[in-house]
């Protein structure tokens, strides 16, 4: 997967990039597949994101499709409203993604953070994702994942679309032979060993934005994308997504049926825009013939759309939300000392309501002072939980397969998925004794 990807802005000119010409500042976030790393190039110091993937849970998790698939199309699309990748290449237990440092963060955070945005600022992003979408169907390709967690912010306030792990070619005669031939051989290799998911007419991306041709596995064109415009519209104006329900079941079901309900606080000629895209029937949604037929829609009023991604954003000064700890990354040069250590990971179930569980990624990571298990959303790759493991805090095993964990406050279960509890229990002890040896080392280096 060695490669060096042409480009003028590329931060890197050498034949053979790796991972020794970076400098790391920090983490911007970790998961069970690895991490992403803000790093520096040693020889210009420009800030990139290096997206650090572990070999072994791409095989166990059977993503190695959706890594290969989503190098090939950042590799293949190139626009401003899709992030940019660098260089690729690998180690023998890790691969490594450059890619642009986009310091805004998530659309989803951003949305979080200013709840009381104008009409126009909506109508700005809104207009830049529907720009990227006629871009990349332009180019005959299908994301699949759209939602406000794969929208990130540049630093001059920018969306730019990520995550092309699960994209399809809709329209092969719309794609260049050599990608295509490369995007056959890729789909050939891992056709058996992944599934059905790597075919149009299957289940993927996340539920709140998934369309109901793909929850009863129909054939997938740009529609798909299109109704996952509307759902952001909505959460835009609403702050929640329309077919939300408390289990994952009751969502598709509300998926399935489609019945909208307009909110009255939502501006008339945004509610007529939802209603246009969110159409059960793929065909009859607005957009779905002709690009040009959306952009004509009266919500668009004012929108100059060839200089979307050249004028200054609503909002233009973008902070970012995503805070840096140091890399635990043993690989990478760091800027400084570090604070934390991953020991362990694997898959679990989590208990989030009566008699439900949620497979989840769970971290130990041990810091200077406690440890800490953090639960990560496989989909989405975000936290869920930190549970801080400080003294008083007990962790122990009620039966066989299952952990409890129980501070003053609250009671946390979990049931073994990828790694025996007693394992778990195992790592945990050794940590804590280990934390006590040092706090009383540091002790006797005081007295």
């Amino acid at each position: 997967m060695d490669t060096k990807v042409s480009d003028s802005k590329s931060p890197s000119k050498s034949i053979k990039p790796n991972i020794q010409d970076y400098v790391s500042i920090g983490s911007l976030g970790r998961g069970a597949y690895g991490e992403v790393i803000l790093a520096q190039k040693k020889t210009d110091n420009q800030q990139v994101a290096i997206k650090v993937i572990d070999k072994k849970f791409l095989t166990r998790e059977q993503k190695q499709y959706q890594v290969y698939i989503e190098r090939e199309m950042l590799l293949y699309l190139k626009h401003p409203g899709v992030v940019q990748l660098y260089s690729t290449f690998q180690k023998p237990e890790k691969l490594y993604f450059v890619m642009e440092y986009l310091e805004g963060g998530d659309f989803a955070d951003f949305l979080k953070l200013h709840k009381d945005l104008s009409f126009q600022t909506l109508q700005f992003y809104l207009a830049q994702i529907v720009v990227i979408l006629e871009y990349i169907h332009s180019k005959g390709i299908a994301h699949r994942d759209l939602k406000p967690e794969n929208l990130m912010l540049s630093k001059n306030g920018h969306l730019k679309l990520i995550d092309f792990g699960t994209s399809v070619v809709v329209h092969e005669n719309k794609v260049p032979a050599e990608f295509l031939q490369k995007y056959k051989q890729i789909k050939s290799s891992f056709q058996t060993q992944e599934g059905s998911f790597i075919n149009r007419a299957s289940f993927v991306g996340t539920a709140e934005y998934v369309s109901p041709e793909m929850l009863e596995e129909e054939p997938c064109e740009y529609a798909v994308d299109l109704w996952a415009l509307g759902i952001i519209c909505y959460k835009m104006f609403t702050g929640v997504t329309p077919f939300n329900d408390s289990t994952q079941y009751l969502v598709f079901q509300n998926v399935k049926n489609a019945q909208l309900k307009i909110p009255e606080n939502i501006p008339k000629v945004a509610a007529n825009l939802i209603q246009q895209i969110l159409v059960r029937n793929p065909q009859e949604r607005l957009g779905s013939q002709s690009m040009a037929d959306l952009k004509s829609h009266p919500f668009f009023k004012g929108i100059e759309w060839d200089k979307l991604f050249q004028m200054q954003a609503p909002q233009p000064k973008i902070v970012s939300v995503k805070s840096v700890e140091k890399s635990i990354d043993p690989d990478l040069q760091l800027g400084g000392k570090r604070k934390s250590k991953l020991k362990f990971y694997g898959v679990v179930q989590f208990k989030i309501g009566w008699f439900i569980y949620r497979p989840l990624d769970l971290v130990l990571i041990e810091g200077k002072e406690y440890m800490k298990l953090a639960l990560y959303d496989p989909e989405t790759e975000k936290c869920q939980l930190k549970i801080r493991l400080l003294e008083g805090v007990q962790v122990y095993s009620p039966s066989k397969g299952q952990m409890e964990i129980k501070d003053q406050n609250k009671k946390y279960k979990i049931k073994e998925v990828e790694h025996p509890i007693d394992k778990w229990l195992e790592v945990i002890e050794k940590c804590r004794k280990n934390l006590i040896k040092k706090k009383q080392k540091k002790q006797e280096k005081k007295q």
